[in-house]
């Protein structure tokens, strides 16, 4: 390579001097000497190493993900020894903002003396970004909520995707297909996807799992009475409450472990009438079977239900006649007793019926109709009083009746 001498350096303090007289062509670096330059004037000199010719400033080649910093342009010479007067300074015409691509980096600006510059230009790739996409958990829903809204971001800011592959469980609605609506039961599966564009690559997809069960039901159950009389009319009332809407399906009525009836609910209601619960205490229960929407539930009367006995009122039917008419000694004449309920109180009382006329005694049965009778032979002349005793059932108390019948001579 052709060579240029750099020009040797002077003493410190040395005088300016007309470097002409200096015998450049032919020297090696480390070469010294001394020149003679006008009267009392000598110059001592030493070749020093020395470069020259052409050099070639490359840019580097660089690659960044779209929407990052540009990085520090950067370059290499090839002669890395070249003594920079000037540096290189390297620019691009990508921005922060640039699209995916690639765009030339140019350097210019250099200066080195001894030196021609060349440059030759670099790539600055943009590739697309990564990105990702923040789904948060969604919570257990039960059926018969209203359309869930589905909420996703991706970090590139594209609009993110919906999707479910539990379709018999949860579907994906709505006009930008981010309503979540329940249709069943069971575990619901949403996946959040973004397909990315030509600056972004596609994110990982994110996936949220939640259950999806019955509504809970509450039942209250309610009597008008806490204590009735047998017979008496008892409304039991069992009302099927939820967080939302108003449950449909049966009510079962239990006494302990009796059914007393399954009845449909009605606007979340149902009520059962009774007459015929026995003497004694209940323990009332209703338990709601549930339906498509809710889950079966158990409610209990609180204190449960107390029956007592029912009154009852004994009656000698034809005790009008019996006074009116006499009845001659040796002749037969017959009582005729009713025992019946005392309202609130209802039914036919049971059992025997006890009648005396003070000197026989007669026991009779009481039909189906509450009625009996008996029959007696007076002895002896006068007024006799009649006692018809009725002693109870289970469900009835005890009474007691009397009527006088005159008794003439033979």
């Amino acid at each position: 390579m052709d060579r240029r001498r750099r020009r040797p350096g002077l003493d410190p303090g040395a005088a300016a001097f007309d470097c002409s007289h200096f015998p450049w062509q032919g020297l090696d670096p480390g070469m010294d000497g001394q020149a003679i330059i006008g009267h009392n004037t000598i110059v001592f000199w030493t070749v020093r190493e020395g470069h020259g010719g052409n050099v070639t400033v490359t840019a580097d080649d660089q690659t960044i993900d779209f929407g990052a910093a540009l990085p520090t342009l950067s370059w290499k010479a090839s002669d890395p020894d070249t003594d920079w007067m000037t540096a290189p300074t390297c620019t691009t015409t990508a921005n922060k903002r640039s699209p995916v691509g690639t765009y030339p980096i140019t350097c210019s600006g250099a200066a080195a003396d001894g030196y021609t510059i060349e440059y030759k230009d670099g790539v600055l790739t943009i590739a697309p970004a990564a990105q990702t996409i923040d789904f948060a958990p969604l919570t257990d829903q039960t059926i018969g909520n209203p359309p869930l809204a589905l909420h996703a971001k991706a970090s590139s800011g594209l609009p993110v995707a919906f999707s479910t592959t539990t379709p018999t469980v949860c579907t994906i609605d709505g006009k930008k297909l981010d309503k979540l609506t329940l249709v069943g039961l069971g575990a619901c599966i949403v996946m959040a996807d973004q397909a990315g564009d030509g600056n972004w690559l596609a994110a990982p997809q994110v996936s949220q799992t939640f259950t999806v069960s019955l509504s809970a039901a509450t039942i209250e159950v309610t009597s008008d009475r806490a204590t009735s009389v047998f017979g008496q009319a008892v409304k039991i009332t069992a009302t099927v409450s939820a967080t939302a809407g108003k449950p449909t399906g049966t009510a079962t009525f239990m006494d302990g472990t009796d059914v007393l009836a399954t009845l449909a609910l009605k606007g979340g209601k149902a009520t059962f009438t009774s007459k015929t619960l026995a003497v004694g205490t209940h323990d009332i229960s209703v338990v709601y079977g549930g339906s498509e929407t809710y889950a079966g539930a158990t409610g209990t009367l609180a204190g449960g239900l107390t029956v007592t006995q029912a009154a009852s009122q004994a009656t000698i039917t034809n005790a009008a006649e019996l006074a009116k008419k006499a009845t001659k000694v040796g002749v037969p004449y017959v009582v005729k007793v009713r025992i019946v309920a005392v309202a609130p109180g209802s039914g036919m009382p049971t059992g025997a019926v006890s009648v005396t006329d003070g000197t026989a005694t007669c026991t009779a049965t009481l039909a189906t109709d509450g009625t009996t009778s008996c029959s007696f032979t007076p002895a002896t002349v006068g007024v006799v009083t009649i006692t018809a005793t009725y002693g109870g059932d289970p469900a009835f108390t005890g009474s007691v009746t009397t009527a006088t019948h005159p008794v003439a001579k033979h």
